[in-house]
């Protein structure tokens, strides 16, 4: 979990996987462009391109609300771990917790109540990126659909 936290690896991967599909696209606007001979062919390829467009700008709207949203999400789970650190905490990389000082007087139950809003904070995350990268996917494939027809 603490990786994914890090990275938002399924909303990254997603992403890559729209990029694909973006590049196909554009490939196969050239080559329906290039290959126009008469009006017909060049009216069904013009509809081609404005369904893809349309697609496009769809999945370009996914990716960017994904970001805003993957961004919020990370930064709550940073303050609230700024928050345990200035309360003399050290979180370590699977976001437990331990206390800086030994012999410190820190209770356990505010140990307890860091270590909770950390883990709801990073649970949040992990959950926001698969619930992106589900959407994601789900865009590129409408794009290579687009494309297989």
């Amino acid at each position: 979990m603490a990786d994914r936290a890090e990275t938002g690896s399924a909303s990254l991967g997603a992403v890559s996987e729209l990029n694909r599909s973006l590049k196909a696209v554009d490939a196969e606007i050239s080559a329906r462009n290039s290959g126009a001979k008469d009006a017909a062919t060049t009216r069904i390829n013009r509809r081609f391109a404005s369904a893809k467009a349309a697609r496009l700008s769809e999945g370009a709207d996914i990716a960017r609300a994904a970001a805003q949203q993957l961004a919020a999400a990370k930064a709550r789970v940073l303050e609230d771990v700024a928050k345990a650190e200035a309360a003399g905490f050290i979180v370590h990389e699977d976001f437990s917790l331990t206390d800086s000082t030994p012999g410190s007087s820190s209770s356990p139950a505010g140990a307890h109540d860091y270590a909770a809003a950390i883990q709801a904070a990073v649970a949040y995350f992990v959950a926001l990126d698969e619930q992106w990268a589900r959407r994601l996917h789900a865009a590129a494939e409408e794009l290579q659909d687009l494309s297989d027809n």
